[in-house]
């Protein structure tokens, strides 16, 4: 039977079923599967309703039917994380067990962004991703990207006329961006760990020097990240498979960004030195699309923060420069140009 929404009047059409037509690569236990199929079978050919919230509203009511866990609560209680169900799923160590921890932070968002592509569930077209198609719409990045660009604005406004070390700066724009969020909401010098990316990735890495990100926004306030130093950790929130790439953490993050600086104590900005950072992030995020394909990338930009006059840097000359390295699109220039007052927020791939 149809289910309608009221307001609706007739079903569109995308139906939640078709939510679930491509399956998951990688699951976290042999329970997901099952849930998957229930939730299937469960919504049937329920209208997609319109809005994301509401998308969001219908797979959280319908998790909790299928498995008993409240996907709402944040952070979910540790009891709750893995959950074991008694309907026989497949047999094996983990048979019958959830990870409803996965369920949160991957599974939900990853349905309710592909009804996002839908015109009919209300989400806004997202920016492009690496192959120039649409990305699924995130309401979560896209705030915290207008968060990012209002700490890049009051960065500009308040330290326009400052000449401080390059690390002073990358200070200043974590302290906006909390002030608009919370201070566990960013992190800085995140380091993905390049051993474990794929060939094609790792070919391109060689010349960026590391995978290091000056500024993370979370999606939600969890800090347990991998660094180089315990990539592997087993209690990482990533759960049984973690990979031992920060890659697989990615899902976690709505913005990456990279910082530099025209003129600080220490030195002057070469072009190279912007070109390679959005090779980085371009590499990072061209890795995560095809090692999880499945999991939401987050938004990234590269600022380039024009403090004095002389020497002079033209950002026109490095538009043109990035644009001759063939990065990903949807790497983004964030700029300030103490010249002209000017601030933008620019695709250059």
């Amino acid at each position: 039977m149809t289910r309608t929404f009221e307001g609706q009047g007739v079903c569109m059409s995308q139906v939640m079923s078709e939510l679930f037509e491509r399956e998951p690569e990688q699951w976290g236990l042999r329970g997901d599967p099952w849930v998957w199929a229930a939730m299937r079978t469960r919504l049937g050919s329920t209208c997609v309703p319109p809005g994301t919230g509401a998308v969001q509203r219908l797979l959280l009511d319908t998790f909790a039917e299928v498995v008993g866990v409240d996907l709402s609560v944040d952070p979910l209680p540790d009891e709750l994380q893995l959950v074991h169900r008694d309907e026989p799923i497949r047999r094996g160590e983990s048979s019958g067990f959830v990870d409803a921890l996965r369920w949160q932070r991957r599974l939900i968002p990853l349905l309710v962004s592909r009804a996002g592509t839908c015109r009919g569930a209300g989400g806004p077209e997202g920016d492009g991703g690496a192959d120039g198609k649409s990305a699924p719409a995130d309401p979560i990045r896209e705030r915290h990207v207008g968060v990012f660009e209002d700490a890049w604005r009051e960065l500009a406004a308040q330290c326009h006329d400052t000449v401080a070390p390059a690390a002073t700066y990358q200070a200043w724009l974590a302290h906006f961006t909390m002030d608009h969020l919370t201070p566990l909401h960013v992190l800085r010098d995140v380091d993905f760990d390049p051993r474990h990316l794929l060939p094609g990735a790792a070919r391109h890495f060689r010349p960026v020097g590391n995978l290091k990100v000056d500024m993370l926004t979370l999606r939600r306030p969890i800090v347990r990240v991998p660094r180089r130093a315990f990539p592997g950790a087993p209690d990482l929130p990533d759960g049984p498979g973690n990979p031992r790439s920060g890659l697989a953490r990615l899902a976690d993050f709505s913005v990456i960004s990279e910082l530099r600086v025209t003129g600080t104590q220490m030195s002057r900005l070469g072009y190279a030195e912007v070109v390679g950072d959005f090779q980085k992030l371009s590499v990072i995020l061209d890795a995560a699309e095809v090692a999880y394909p499945d999991q939401p990338l987050p938004a990234a930009f590269v600022g380039v923060f024009v403090n004095v006059t002389k020497p002079v840097f033209s950002l026109d000359l490095l538009r043109r420069r990035l644009h001759e390295a063939h990065l990903r699109h949807d790497v983004r220039l964030a700029a300030f140009d103490l010249a002209t007052g000017d601030v933008s927020f620019d695709p250059v791939g």
